[in-house]
């Protein structure tokens, strides 16, 4: 954990997302990115452009995903792009949303939420809201989503993955399943959201897994 902590270094990152943007965009577009800094980026991307780390990206010291926000679209009809709340944007201070171990079995989401709640307690203007275990129902979760009070949402547990339907695919909660249909439907939805969960990031078929609740957060 500590070497974690010291590679992923507030300036580390933006070296790296620096260098991204050098690598995969040309000049051109990155001049034009500039120019519309203040709107929200929509990444549009085939399979291979989902394992480039675009949330990281740094354009001459500017952070798309921490400015106006920026989401991931996968190139198919079934998933719709992020739709900010631009009322977020001239709130003060940062609401950040973790959501936790809906089903109680993954030890390592907990400590996980744990971690981040500690972290971010620390850090000034930052308010934090807490869903874990049983808490985490789908009206729950649902409703905090479409609320319009985060900037940011962290979930840490089980997903599942569709192969025949990618679009459907989506988190298990402590009732139920949010596929990716409901969150298409949903009106309003933070600048940033952290799925971290086996399955989360798929866009293609592999393996299949033998059973899709079975997939779970490796910690070492």
């Amino acid at each position: 954990n500590g070497f974690l902590a010291d590679s992923l270094s507030t300036a580390r990152v933006a070296a790296l997302g620096a260098t991204l943007g050098e690598l995969v965009l040309h000049p051109t577009i990155r001049d034009a990115l500039l120019a519309a800094r203040k709107q929200p980026l929509s990444v549009v991307h085939d399979a291979a452009g989902s394992r480039i780390p675009w949330e990281a990206l740094n354009i001459d010291g500017w952070f798309p995903a921490l400015d106006a926000g920026l989401s991931r679209r996968y190139a198919t009809a079934e998933v719709v792009p992020a739709r900010f709340d631009a009322a977020r944007r001239e709130a003060r201070g940062l609401a950040v949303l973790v959501i936790a171990n809906p089903t109680d079995d993954l030890p390592g989401a907990e400590d996980e939420r744990a971690r981040i709640v500690e972290l971010l307690g620390k850090a000034r203007g930052v308010g934090v809201t807490e869903i874990a275990g049983a808490d985490a129902t789908l009206a729950r979760v649902t409703s905090e989503l479409e609320s319009g009070q985060y900037d940011v949402i962290h979930y840490a547990g089980h997903a599942f993955f569709d192969a025949q339907r990618p679009g459907e695919s989506g988190l298990v909660l402590a009732d139920g399943e949010l596929a990716g249909a409901a969150l298409a439907a949903l009106r309003r939805l933070p600048p940033l959201v952290v799925f971290n969960a086996c399955e989360s990031a798929r866009l293609r078929r592999g393996a299949r897994a033998p059973n899709r609740r079975a997939s779970s957060l490796r910690r070492n």
